[in-house]
């Protein structure tokens, strides 16, 4: 790093004082950021104190209005009981009794209701007397000496004593009491006397109180007539209607009915200031509380309200300080980012002109990238058309040949070897082809109904003559294929991908044998596992063995891409793909795929019957049109095969004179010619005759889907690639012509349950395995030599032998493997 900071050019200078300007945006961030998250928790808290406040008031309030509410209805009862009195001088003390009973049972916040008449100094003894005769035996009037403690009154001009009281029982001690005597009591008797309104003392210890609780009374007074004036009132007084309260019970009773929700009270008299009331519960200190008012009867009373525990519990108390929080977190990433960016910024500005030159060096790599994607497109294209071309000659031969009844046994199963040699030939090319499509996600799935067993057995057919070469067996495990097994997916892929795998399970074995086991797993699934005894594959190479372009060391020829294409095929078909090996040992490949079977396996057996020719009644005038010979002898020779009436053009101009001249029902257009080419051939046909007089089918050698597209969208009815498959060439005579054709059946392979009971055969070990060995290897003279000592085994071995020796007279050496792998040795 240090030398690489020498280098650095003069002009571009990494000092303290050139960074500062780049990282002022992280400071500031970090300054801004900080201030921000203050200021908004502050506002948060301030917010949180106001709603508080609003919550303590309301509550307060709510208070405060049952508070006042039920000290207004009690006074009611003092009105009442003036109103009692003013109707009727003489009220009795029973009367007197049954009148505030009621009262005294809806409201137990009062204490005691009370009459104190006014009695003058004089008639003091008549009152006592009076007092006497109802029943109190030692009534006197009395004053408190000390607390709890009383004595006879003293003399006086007159006096306010207790005399009618209810209920007596609480209150006793109260009964007689000169309320003038106690200075608080006398200061709101005289001014209820003189403002003739309810008047309460401020707050006393009662004199009926055995604890600790204070108290209060309310007095109204009573007089003889209307009195406006204060002399007027004083002359006319006959006494007062009194209402003794406790105030904890006052208040307690009346908040009764109200919910705890977190405040708690604390009443105290504003005059002197005297502690009232006090709720319990802990206060919190340093929360909004709430102080009102109310007036009872002349005095005021503070009410302060205060938040306990309980108010936090439902509230939440944390919203500001997680802002807080979040805020300096963010603030303190924003300003590590900030400050990361800043000291990158002077390497960015240094690697601005290095950048500027890859910038030029890169685009030239694209323009060549471009041509090389271009060039490797075009590679494809050609080499495909270059090869399909003599392949068409090939296998087009190759599949007239197949067709002749005539050749020997031998010689078809050559010609049938030439067809599945050049099959795959063509398959390595379409690897490359399908890896293009796969990567770009264009491959597309053709799903058909196809006999699987016919598959499995092209598999035998196609890969028996290489295991005879290199003097290996192949055996193929498939008993439940031994007829057909119609089934429903795409036979193209799965053909290409058995072909993968048994290609590499032959090309790697060099001894032993290479097995086909094809298994059932339920109703769809099928599981295909190709085994061989070859050289193995590495640990390390399993890992990346499905990868494009790898190959293990040692292997020679392929691609490289067929692993690869398989499972890319299996992934796209829904089916997986896997592989065990042991290095030296061998591998086995294992395939697992749905295939729904076909209900209807009746729809199958065109595809064991062999086309002969056209239907009688049935017509096709042809024209094929290719500049190369082989190609347009190949493709007359099919359409003449069958009884079609051919002619022939060598390129598209001719093939538009020929198409006025002959008036061709079809006509197979190449599209790469000279002169005029088949694209622009098809364009003047259809220009001068109706697509319903002639159809147009195009060919060519290549293989590219944008070629075919092309091709339809220039007019053309179908588009067949090279090489020609004569039953392709056949459909679209078939499906664009509506002609039909005569077939001849194809002897089905013998049902081994209607010939022989297999189930009471058991052969030595080592005989079956000589019969195998000899299937695979087409042996003859071992076979016969086997079949000879089979003869030697009874009665069953002599018909097993004369079973085998007709398979073999055909040389089905399938057939013979199948019947040895169903008996049970010993």
């Amino acid at each position: 790093m240090a030398s690489a900071d020498s280098e650095v050019p003069a002009s571009m200078p990494l000092s303290a004082n050139s960074d500062a300007p780049v990282r002022a945006p992280a400071i500031f961030a970090l300054v801004l950021g900080m201030v921000v998250s203050v200021l908004l928790t502050m506002l948060l808290l301030r917010s949180r104190e106001d709603a508080w406040q609003d919550e303590v008031r309301r509550l307060a309030q709510d208070r405060t209005e049952i508070i006042r509410g039920q000290i207004v209805r009690s006074m009611e009862v003092l009105h009442g009981i003036v109103a009692y009195f003013e109707t009727d001088r003489e009220v009795t003390r029973q009367e007197f009794g049954s009148f505030v009973g009621q009262a005294l049972n809806r409201q137990p916040e009062l204490q005691a209701l009370a009459w104190d008449p006014r009695v003058p100094g004089p008639e003091r003894q008549a009152w006592e007397d009076r007092a006497r005769a109802e029943g109190f035996s030692d009534f006197h009037f009395t004053e408190e000496e000390r607390e709890g403690i009383f004595k006879p009154a003293r003399e006086s001009g007159e006096y306010f004593p207790v005399f009618y009281l209810e209920s007596l029982q609480k209150n006793a001690p109260a009964l007689g009491f000169n309320v003038a005597s106690e200075p608080r009591r006398r200061e709101a008797l005289e001014l209820a006397r003189d403002t003739g309104q309810p008047k309460a003392t401020a707050p006393i210890r009662l004199a009926q109180e055995q604890a600790s609780q204070r108290g209060f009374i309310v007095f109204e007074p009573l007089y003889q007539h209307e009195a406006k004036t204060v002399e007027e009132r004083r002359e006319s007084l006959l006494g007062f209607a009194t209402a003794v309260f406790r105030i904890g019970d006052l208040i307690d009773l009346s908040l009764a009915s109200a919910h705890e929700n977190g405040v708690a009270l604390s009443l105290r008299d504003k005059a002197d200031g005297s502690l009232l009331y006090h709720q319990s519960g802990a206060r919190l200190q340093g929360y909004p509380a709430w102080t009102t008012g109310v007036d009872v009867a002349g005095r005021h009373w503070e009410l302060l309200f205060e938040p306990t525990a309980a108010f936090l519990s439902w509230r939440s108390d944390s919203m500001p300080w997680i802002t807080l929080a979040s805020g300096m977190l963010i603030t303190l990433l924003l300003f590590s980012y900030l400050w990361k960016s800043s000291t990158q910024a002077a390497e960015i500005k240094r690697a601005q002109k290095e950048l500027l030159t890859e910038v030029g060096v890169r685009k030239q790599a694209e323009a060549k990238a471009e041509a090389a994607s271009k060039a490797k497109s075009e590679f494809l294209a050609n080499m495909s058309h270059e090869i399909r071309t003599p392949m068409n000659a090939i296998l087009g031969y190759a599949q007239i040949l197949a067709r002749d009844s005539a050749l020997p046994r031998f010689h078809r199963d050559a010609v049938a070897t030439i067809l599945n040699s050049g099959d795959h030939l063509l398959h390595l090319i379409q690897e490359i082809l399908d890896l293009s499509k796969i990567d770009a996600g264009r491959m597309d799935v053709e799903k058909t109904d196809f006999d699987l067993a016919a598959l499995v057995r092209e598999m035998g057919a196609m890969f028996q003559h290489p295991c005879e070469e290199k003097q290996i067996g192949f055996r193929i495990d498939a008993p439940l294929l031994d007829r057909a097994m119609p089934v429903h997916g795409d036979e193209g892929k799965l053909r290409q991908v058995l072909i993968n795998l048994l290609g590499n399970a032959v090309k790697f074995t060099h001894r032993g044998r290479v097995t086909l086991r094809v298994t059932m797993l339920d109703d769809e699934g099928w599981r295909f596992e190709v085994e061989d005894t070859g050289i193995g594959i590495s640990p390390e190479a399993v890992k990346r063995i499905f990868e494009p372009f790898l190959q293990e060391a040692g292997s020679r020829g392929g691609t490289g891409l067929g692993l690869a294409i398989a499972r890319r095929q299996m992934e796209i078909l829904g089916g997986e793909i896997g592989v065990q090996s042991e290095l030296g040992k061998g591998s086995c490949f294992e395939v697992q795929l749905a295939l729904p079977s076909v209900v209807g396996p009746g729809a199958l057996r065109t595809s064991a019957r062999e086309l002969v020719r056209l239907a009688p009644g049935h017509f096709v005038r042809a024209l094929v049109v290719d500049d190369i010979p082989e190609n347009r002898e190949v493709l007359a020779s099919m359409l003449t095969f069958i009884g079609c009436e051919v002619v022939l053009a060598e390129h598209g101009r001719q093939a538009v004179e020929v198409v006025r001249v002959s008036r061709p029902q079809i006509v197979f257009m190449d599209i790469r010619m000279p002169e005029v080419d088949g694209l622009e051939a098809t364009r003047r046909i259809l220009s001068e005759f109706d697509s319903e007089e002639v159809k147009i089918v195009a060919t060519s050698a290549s293989a590219l889907a944008h070629e075919r597209d092309l091709c339809l969208k220039a007019g053309c009815d179908d588009f067949v690639a090279k090489p020609f498959r004569a039953e392709r060439i056949y459909g679209c005579l078939r499906n664009l012509l509506g002609v039909e054709f005569e077939y001849k059946d194809e002897p089905l392979a013998p049902d081994l349950s209607d010939s022989i009971d297999l189930s009471q055969i058991v052969l030595p070990e080592e005989l079956a395995g000589r019969l195998t060995m000899a299937a695979e290897l087409h042996s003859a003279t071992v076979l016969k030599s086997c079949l000879a000592e089979l003869e030697q085994l009874g009665t069953a071995g002599q018909r097993l032998a004369q079973h085998l020796r007709g398979f073999l007279a055909s040389y089905d050496m399938k057939t013979i493997q199948r019947v040895i792998a169903q008996i049970s040795v010993s």
